[in-house]
């Protein structure tokens, strides 16, 4: 199945493989990616209140999405399988997937402080010790890592992984992605670095915009518009 994914980008190729690999291949990037899109949107809607980063969604009603869809990315990227290292790559996809799933799942483990969420009633919140009994401050540290080593590993997926193989008019795509993404995240270090921002909801725009740009180009690499006339 390695020799036929390593040549997915031949169209007569791409005929000729198990149409149950490259179906499970390709719906795997579609699910990541639509979820990608719609986790900013769903814990807006339900919630019906802006807050300062999409983590604080975690203390509302539309918690249910938002560890639903985080679960789901650290699960799935885990689980992806891609095109292994060649001589000039230091890891593989899957190397890095499952990198980016572990910080995922770390995001939602240890959930960020219900402080400065720019809500009343949350910010109001008598909230037990997180997960393990340890500090929120400890607690916060381990979320903020896992958030920025899981972004910062699906912009490395989207620059350099998809851009790999024969040209098929994308590759520009994911190379912008990557970067919206990475500036998204220097943003965020240097703000929290130097304890100023724009706005009070600067992180949720950022992280909004990273999601997004993230979301569509797992969508495209999961080549929604042509699924149907490949299986």
């Amino acid at each position: 199945s390695i020799l036929l994914l390593s040549q997915v980008n031949t169209g007569k190729v791409l005929l000729r493989m198990s149409p149950d690999i490259q179906s499970s291949h390709l719906r795997l990037r579609q699910t990541i990616g639509i979820l990608g899109l719609l986790l900013p949107i769903l814990v807006y809607v339900f919630h019906r209140e802006f807050l300062a980063s999409i983590s604080h969604y975690y203390y509302t009603d539309s918690n249910v999405f938002f560890i639903v869809i985080i679960s789901a990315f650290g699960f799935f990227l885990i689980s992806y399988r891609g095109y292994p290292a060649t001589k000039e790559e230091w890891l593989s996809d899957d190397s890095i997937t499952t990198i980016g799933g572990m910080g995922a799942l770390l995001l939602i483990l240890f959930p960020t402080c219900c402080e400065g969420s720019e809500s009343e009633i949350i910010d109001c919140l008598d909230i037990p010790l997180p997960f393990f009994g340890i500090s929120s401050k400890v607690s916060n540290i381990i979320h903020f890592s896992g958030a920025g080593v899981f972004i910062f590993s699906v912009a490395c997926m989207s620059y350099f992984k998809f851009t790999l193989g024969k040209p098929d008019g994308k590759h520009q795509l994911y190379r912008v992605s990557g970067i919206i993404i990475w500036i998204c995240l220097l943003v965020l270090l240097i703000e929290t670095l130097i304890g100023k921002s724009f706005t009070d909801y600067d992180t949720f725009i950022f992280e909004t915009i990273a999601v997004f740009a993230f979301g569509i180009s797992w969508v495209v690499k999961g080549k929604v518009l042509e699924f149907e006339t490949i299986i």
